[in-house]
């Protein structure tokens, strides 16, 4: 008999016996015991996002797959490892501002604590059957509220304030036709995003007609701005000149001011430091 257990919890994941006729163990991967749903397990399957608001999500009805009953341990409080590391910024503190922080302020007021949000008679989305869920947990009835309304379907607006977009890479990883850039398209007041994949930055001209023609253009709507920061392959007179046919106004951001076009940037920080935090973790 050979078993396989957790390291950490000593659970035994795995077990079978000897096949006489290969003198091997062969073990049915179908009956491997499913393990127990934490936030902290759902923090390293989606992402690396927070905690908290993962939680927030289930409660929104954005998550479908998080137990209603599923809530905060005193490990899952601990510090994630991979975010420390993937997500941590390198930043000199000036000396005047340690004077500032070091003095002690004088506060005019009390500030108010905030009331947290409290979520009454809120019905949510059963998850799977699971042998661990109580008859309550099963009793829940299905609700599709706004929330995800707002998550699962693509909001058609006729008139788009403004759209974003950056470019990254090149990577050193390549994709199956072989593509090292990556753009990105984000709405202003969605958020909606739109990614495009390419072999070399010449490709950005292609993706914007392709972004107009089958989506913004199918739908109806027109987008009134289009910012980008001040690269080469986005300025160019030929992408100018196609968005001033449609009635779109550019505006590109100075050099060395990633702030002035924060939404794409905040975007494509979000994406590469979940990654990021994904890959030592695996």
């Amino acid at each position: 008999m050979c078993k396989v257990t957790d390291p950490k919890s000593k659970r035994t994941i795995l077990e079978t016996s000897l096949d006489r006729t290969t003198n091997l163990f062969m073990f049915d991967i179908r009956t491997l015991l499913k393990p127990k749903i934490t936030v902290t397990l759902l923090h390293k399957r989606l992402g690396h996002r927070s905690k908290r608001l993962l939680l927030l999500w289930r409660n929104q009805g954005l998550i479908r797959e998080v137990p209603p009953g599923l809530k905060m341990t005193n490990a899952d409080h601990r510090i994630c490892d991979a975010c420390a590391r993937a997500k941590r910024q390198r930043r000199s503190m000036p000396k005047s501002s340690l004077r500032e922080i070091t003095k002690p302020q004088k506060l005019k007021h009390e500030p108010k604590p905030m009331k947290p949000k409290i979520y009454q008679n809120l019905k949510l989305q059963p998850p799977i059957e699971d042998d661990s869920m109580s008859s309550d947990d099963k009793s829940l009835t299905v609700e599709f509220n706004f929330f995800r309304e707002l998550a699962t379907v693509r909001p058609m607006t006729k008139d788009i304030r403004e759209v974003s977009t950056d470019i990254k890479g090149p990577f050193a990883t390549h994709g199956r036709k072989g593509e090292i850039y990556y753009q990105g398209f984000i709405e202003s007041d969605t958020k909606y995003h739109f990614p495009y994949f390419m072999q070399t930055k010449a490709g950005a001209l292609d993706n914007t007609k392709h972004l107009w023609e089958m989506h913004f253009l199918a739908e109806g709507s027109t987008v009134r701005s289009y910012r980008f920061d001040g690269a080469q392959k986005l300025v160019q007179s030929a992408l100018v000149t196609y968005l001033a046919s449609k009635h779109t106004k550019t505006a590109y951001s100075s050099p060395h001011t990633p702030e002035l076009n924060s939404i794409i940037e905040r975007n494509h920080r979000t994406i590469f430091e979940s990654a990021h935090a994904i890959l030592p973790d695996a």
